[in-house]
């Protein structure tokens, strides 16, 4: 019979006191004893529930019991331990008593989303940068709390994202964008300036790259010829900007004399395709006064061959000659030392109307000597010696149909023919 009131011949305990026994054997005699039981405390080992973290992040694991000795399954004995990797984890904790208990855990270590927005952006006034935060399918948040992979950005600031995936694992990263003003580029408004002088024209920007249109790479070029310059500047951010300038370089006056032959050895005078001319004085070539004036007349006292010559005046330059010369043959006062003479009927031309060739013959003893062809206003349209003394073709292919006058040189004086193309 045993303390507890058990009637068997053992009992298990599991607390500490004391236990007896009393035996009787079958004469009824009786024995019995007593036994000090003492139940040491086993180590009470908890390494805590199976955890899910993040890589990147350290987990230390604790077993507790200071002053026991333990062993961890990587065989080190300190009470904590430090894991940063998936994997099971166990300890085995003894105490002075000799009592052991152990736990186990198991941690897996999920990736953190790798975020790189890349290095710090240089952009220009004006455009937009693109900012990827990489990881498709992830969570994003963005500083602003927009929730897209990606973001356009046109301002100057400090961007930032945080990723996040399905293991709440998250990862961030931060990017400075600064927005450059564009290059400030003024040539100034559009200039003209005398021929003879140089403008410089200074693109600004000390530093910056710069390209004319006409090839050069300097900060300033000089112009000197009508045209129209440009150039882009480039500074260091990779910024453009351009300006453009038109230049009239005003040359010197210049204009084409135009002779119009009236009758009576009266020319009127003008000036065709002028440029920059403000006004005009012209000498008649014959010692009249000369006189001034864009449209002027002047009939001529004698025969003979004049040049005529224009003082052109303009905004560039004092004056500009040009000249032309006039032929004289129908003056009041006759030829100057050559007399003029006009038989008709011993020196004909024919035929007349003519359409390719004129023929001239002289039935005189007098010898022709040159042939000149005028339009009906006196221009000079060619001058030849002729074929022969008393016979000469004149070709007139190619002129229209009209009046035409024939001046013939001979060597008693000049003789004055008209005569019709007809085509």
């Amino acid at each position: 019979l045993w303390n507890t009131n058990s009637t068997n011949q053992t009992i298990n305990v599991s607390t500490t006191g004391n236990y007896w026994v009393r035996v009787t054997n079958a004469s009824g005699c009786q024995k019995a004893d007593t036994i000090l039981v003492t139940v040491n405390p086993t180590p009470v080992v908890n390494l805590g529930n199976d955890t899910n973290l993040c890589q990147g992040v350290n987990l230390v694991l604790n077993s507790g019991n200071p002053g026991a000795t333990r062993l961890w399954d990587n065989g080190t004995t300190g009470q904590t331990r430090t894991v940063n990797s998936t994997g099971t984890y166990y300890v085995r904790v003894t105490n002075a008593f000799n009592c052991s208990g152990r736990d186990t855990i198991v941690t897996t270590f999920f990736p953190t989303p790798s975020v790189n927005l890349g290095p710090d952006v240089d952009a220009c006034e004006g455009s937009t940068v693109t900012l990827d935060a990489g990881n498709p399918g992830e969570s994003f948040l963005w500083d602003n709390n927009t929730t897209q992979q990606t973001r356009v950005v046109s301002a100057t600031g400090t961007y930032y994202v945080r990723v996040s995936n399905t293991a709440n694992c998250r990862g961030r990263d931060t990017v400075v964008v600064t927005f450059h003003p564009l290059p400030v580029v003024n040539l100034g408004n559009d200039t003209a300036f005398c021929y003879g002088n140089v403008l410089t024209l200074n693109a600004g920007n000390p530093g910056a790259s710069y390209l004319w249109n006409t090839n050069s790479t300097n900060q300033t070029i000089n112009v000197s010829t009508t045209g129209n310059y440009n150039v882009v500047v480039t500074d260091m951010y990779n910024c453009v900007g351009s300006d453009n300038i038109n230049i009239l370089v005003k040359d010197p006056p210049s204009g084409t004399i135009n002779a119009v032959y009236g009758n009576a050895a009266t020319y009127a005078f003008n000036l065709l395709n002028t440029q920059y001319v403000t006004g005009v004085t012209w000498n008649f070539g014959d010692g009249s006064p000369t006189v001034g004036g864009y449209m002027v007349q002047h009939t001529y006292a004698n025969n003979g061959i004049y040049t005529v010559t224009a003082n052109l005046q303009g905004e560039c330059a004092d004056s500009l000659v040009n000249a032309r010369t006039v032929d004289v043959f129908d003056a009041a006062g006759g030829n100057t030392g050559i007399n003029q003479i006009d038989n008709k009927k011993e020196l004909v031309m024919y035929p007349n109307p003519a359409r390719d060739i004129v023929t001239i013959e002289n039935k005189k003893d007098y010898k022709m000597q040159q042939i000149t062809l005028y339009s009906v206003v006196g221009q000079q349209l060619s001058s030849s010696k002729a074929d022969s003394p008393d016979k000469h073709k004149l070709n007139i292919t190619g002129l229209a149909s009209g009046i035409y006058t024939v001046r013939i040189e001979t060597d008693k004086g000049i003789v004055i023919r008209k005569f019709e193309i007809a085509k």
